[in-house]
Parts: C-alpha cells; sequence; structure tokens
C-alpha cells in the first residue's frame, strides 16, 4: 500500500507455504493493480501500480541486497 517495490525471496519455503504465498502477494499486488515478476528460481518482485521494472533493473535489485548468488 506504501507504493513500494517489494523483494519476495520464498527460496527457502516449504512447497505449500511457497504456494501460499505467491497466491496471497499475487492476489495483493492485483488488488492495487500492480503485479509480481520472478527475478529467479523463487525470487520475485512484487510492483506497485506506476512503477515498470525492467529485467535489468530486477536484477541489480536482486544483486544489491545480497541474494544473487
Amino acid at each position: 500500500r506504501a507504493g513500494r517495490t517489494m523483494l519476495l525471496n520464498l527460496e527457502n519455503a516449504g512447497k505449500v507455504d511457497y504456494r501460499r504465498l505467491l497466491d496471497f502477494m499475487s492476489g495483493a499486488a492485483y488488488v492495487l493493480d500492480g503485479y509480481v515478476k520472478r527475478v529467479s528460481g523463487n525470487i520475485y518482485l512484487v510492483v506497485p501500480n506506476g512503477e515498470d521494472v525492467s529485467d535489468a533493473d530486477a536484477m541489480s535489485e536482486v544483486e544489491s541486497s545480497g541474494l544473487y548468488l
């Protein structure tokens, strides 16, 4: 709701938790006219309305967060 892009790391989530969290965040993004974009593996960006994140921006976000191996 604050209009910020959020990084969602589900790498260590179990199969059931992974699906529930992704479904919940997808629904929340949809309601706020945003979207969810897969960055790599089980890492996603939840992007608010009005923001456009390119693949290069997404990878830069992951790398700067220290999650890219």
